[in-house]
């Protein structure tokens, strides 16, 4: 049994978030203007290898994935309950498929922390806070979820994803293309 630390595949496209309406979203923080003073635009991470990856990067400050309206169907119809967000958005470059946010929001306290390896730091608090985690080690209750973010002592993970073998045969049996995993820990 493994958890994998879920990433997206490289490669550059431009693209701009929406509304339900189809009404652009601006966020000030991380948008920026090209030359021509269009509309904000951001870059969206695929691997250009001529077909649409159903996994990527959205290349901001947030490690927010973008994926294809495939992935959406294949999760929803096998796993309708899961914990996951699909927010709509926009591809310039790409006007024929629908593409969707996603957000994981199923946070799990499965780390064993003192089996980690980390590094920390001393928040505006003065508190010593968890960095990063360079060494995982789950608690065996970690794979009774499929997919999901984990909480450190101080804060939730907003930026990784984590899954376990069961999503991965499923994203994997369902010929899904795109992503990118890196295995973190076997149990």
């Amino acid at each position: 049994m493994n958890i994998w630390k879920i990433n997206a595949q490289d490669g550059y496209r431009s693209f701009i978030r929406i509304d339900e309406n189809g009404k652009q979203i601006f966020e000030k923080n991380f948008d920026f203007y090209d030359y021509q003073n269009e509309p904000s635009v951001r870059i969206l991470k695929d691997d250009n290898s001529g077909k649409l990856s159903d996994f990527m990067y959205y290349f901001s400050g947030s490690g927010t994935k973008i994926v294809s309206n495939r992935f959406k169907e294949v999760i929803e119809s096998w796993y309708p309950d899961l914990k996951l967000q699909f927010l709509p958005t926009f591809c310039k470059s790409i006007t024929d498929k629908k593409l969707w946010v996603i957000n994981a929001y199923d946070h799990a306290d499965v780390l064993d922390l003192p089996k980690c390896k980390y590094t920390t730091s001393i928040n505006r608090k003065g508190e010593c806070v968890i960095d990063e985690i360079k060494e995982y080690c789950f608690k065996k209750e970690a794979f009774e979820h499929l997919i999901f973010k984990v909480i450190y002592p101080d804060r939730k993970e907003m930026l990784s994803i984590f899954a376990t073998d069961e999503f991965i045969d499923l994203f994997e049996s369902n010929g899904l293309i795109g992503l990118r995993k890196e295995k973190v820990y076997s149990f």
